[in-house]
């Protein structure tokens, strides 16, 4: 087994982070640098077109940030439900069984009994 595989989920994370910081900068770098601003023609800008650059900067930013976060968030399918579910009940401190389903009930998945702990 490789050792990469026993990275804790943090790091990875970190990872993913820091590499997509990264390069969304040298995306934004490549984009200024199409449109011929470099640092000496910035300078030369007067204050007002300085700040909107940096403000379409910033709003690409958010908007690229926010267009991630959607496209990799965890749907909830038939084939997941059961385990969103039982992690909702943990995350409020419920306690839950799952009770076999009864005879004749159709269009059940699964049945849990959930109870407030005491």
């Amino acid at each position: 087994m490789s050792k990469l595989a026993n990275i804790s989920p943090t790091v990875e994370n970190l990872c993913v982070v820091l590499g997509g910081l990264a390069s969304l900068l040298f995306i934004v770098g490549c984009v200024l640098g199409f449109f011929g601003v470099d640092a000496t023609s910035f300078q030369k800008m007067t204050r007002f077109s300085q700040i909107m650059l940096l403000l379409l900067v910033v709003s690409l930013l958010v908007f690229g940030t926010g267009l991630y976060l959607k496209l990799n968030r965890d749907y909830i399918t038939p084939n997941n439900i059961e385990s969103h579910i039982n992690e909702w009940i943990n995350h409020f401190g419920l306690r839950n069984r799952k009770v076999p389903i009864p005879a004749g009930e159709k269009g059940f998945y699964f049945v849990y009994s959930v109870s407030i702990r005491i």
